[in-house]
């Protein structure tokens, strides 16, 4: 709680306080709830567990020569390593070409690691099919082979070599020896991820933190109501609403007619879609100021939405209807070549549509235009051009290439969408080089630009905060709105991991 936090920050006021929180952004809103409830605080840190491996073990990656990854290379590696090894009598070979296959072997893989299974370790009497223990092991397996052969770690690698420095005793601590740790009780702990952090507080836990103020007003809304545990000792009011959108709007209504600044109010959502795309195109469309704590999808911004089409006229062969969707003011131009589809087609067909003009006495000052537009286009494709099998990193490359030079942003997000996008594929680019088939690499970079998210801020004067209810309710606000508590949606049915079953992570040691 706030004031147990404020407590500490008083009683022990010059002493070096570290709050582990689930976030950067999370911790640093505690540390402004604990300022607005009347406490100046001095000395405390904010930290999460992956700036307190980073600190520890940051300078022994950089003196061996390590590559840290990103998640998104992270998942590069296990693509290559799915198509290394899995064939097609594998178990996984009917979800080969199926969207979000690898990210979920991908989360799989993070929690195998994170509870300390080998290869070796998946016995095939665990799973229900022999032929998946041979698979995830065989993944793994070459999972762990591509980081060797790059000298690449990801982070759980990093977590790893964090805890044998501690283990060791040879840390170079970035804290003082009796620094107060407070450790929030939103934030859940792989056992890796426990370990970690008792090395590093050793015996100096104090506090536990929880979220919200001790008496915010709530107001909860779903097709159906559900409970959600928050503190406070008013109880939440619950409403129903018919369909998402009017959720959004009484909720903008309530705001507005409560005479209720937007800094007063948080609005947290318990899925992103379709919460968070209705709550920016009505926030857009009605001038709400908002500020989003996990950021908006790239896809959402115009050079976004050019890279997908790009993607997409990339992957299906050329084809001029998806190359009209972000040529702009060449679109006409571009139909009237009657081009179809094919890479070779497209400057002959414009010739012989300019040179057709030019025998009517008909201008072709646009046709010209769009004419140097597609050999600009054409040249920054040149490398992906030829046969059914593309290298993903030479479409990566021409990708980060086509935002640079195409997707042009018009204000401040866009701005901020395409640096993004730009980093995004520079980073997959920086990969070795792996063939796959033309549409699935055109695929895997699509999920990857969805994936993008931009403009994360923490709550701002004048604004209203939107948040995912992993990481909401923390900004101390006096106005709480959680949206989508249907059944479907929360808690939600309890899904089990697609990939390793409960009765799977029971038999092997992974927790469920």
């Amino acid at each position: 709680m706030i004031p147990r936090i404020a407590a500490l920050c008083r009683e022990f006021l010059l002493r070096e306080k570290i709050l582990v929180a689930p976030s950067l952004a999370i911790g640093h809103q505690i540390a402004d709830a604990v300022a607005h409830s009347g406490t100046n605080w001095v000395n405390l840190r904010i930290e999460t567990v992956r700036t307190i491996a980073d600190a520890v073990a940051g300078f022994d990656l950089a003196q061996r020569g390590c590559t840290v990854l990103s998640r998104a290379q992270a998942l590069a590696l296990i693509e290559r390593a799915c198509d290394r090894v899995l064939g097609h009598d594998s178990y996984f070979a009917a979800l080969a070409g199926q969207p979000g296959l690898h990210r979920s072997l991908q989360r799989s893989i993070d929690d195998l690691r994170h509870a300390g299974v080998r290869p070796a370790d998946l016995a095939a009497q665990a799973f229900e099919d022999p032929r998946k223990a041979r698979d995830l092991a065989a993944v793994l397996e070459a999972y762990d082979d591509e980081l060797r052969a790059g000298r690449y770690i990801d982070r759980y690698g990093v977590l790893g070599r964090a805890i044998a420095i501690l283990e060791s005793g040879s840390a170079r601590r970035a804290w003082s020896v009796d620094a107060l740790w407070i450790v929030a009780d939103d934030l859940d702990l792989t056992s890796a991820e426990e370990r970690l952090v008792r090395l590093a507080a050793g015996d100096t836990f104090t506090a536990e933190t929880q979220r919200g103020t001790e008496d915010p007003q709530r107001t909860l809304s779903g097709s159906s109501a559900a409970p959600l545990r928050l503190s406070g000792e008013r109880p939440p009011l619950f409403t129903r609403a018919a369909g998402e959108e009017n959720e959004i709007r009484a909720t903008f209504r309530t705001i507005l007619r409560d005479s209720s600044s937007f800094d007063e109010a948080e609005i947290v959502y318990t899925t992103t879609d379709p919460y968070l795309p209705l709550i920016y195109e009505l926030a857009a469309q009605y001038e709400v100021p908002c500020t989003f704590a996990e950021g908006i999808a790239s896809y959402f911004t115009r050079p976004g939405q050019a890279v997908l089409a790009y993607l997409r006229w990339i992957g299906n062969g050329w084809h001029a209807a998806e190359l009209r969707t972000f040529a702009g003011a060449h679109a006409t131009v571009l139909r009237q070549a009657k081009i179809g589809w094919g890479r070779d087609r497209y400057l002959p067909r414009l010739d012989a549509l300019i040179a057709e003009r030019r025998r009517a006495e008909r201008p072709i000052d646009r046709a010209e235009k769009t004419r140097e537009f597609i050999a600009q286009l054409l040249q920054v494709t040149e490398h992906v051009a030829t046969g059914e099998a593309l290298d993903v990193a030479a479409a990566a490359r021409s990708t980060s290439a086509f935002v640079k030079a195409f997707a042009t942003p018009r204000n401040e997000i866009d701005g901020m969408a395409q640096a993004g996008l730009i980093r995004l594929f520079d980073e997959l680019a920086a990969l070795p080089g792996a063939v796959a088939p033309r549409a699935e690499v055109a695929r895997r970079l699509s999920e990857a630009a969805r994936a993008l998210h931009v403009s994360a801020s923490n709550p701002r004067p004048g604004f209203l905060h939107v948040a995912p209810v992993r990481a909401g309710g923390w900004s101390a606000r006096r106005r709480l709105f959680v949206v989508g508590l249907d059944e479907a949606r929360h808690p939600g049915s309890g899904l089990q991991d697609p990939i390793v079953l409960d009765s799977e992570r029971e038999a092997i040691g992974v927790p469920i």
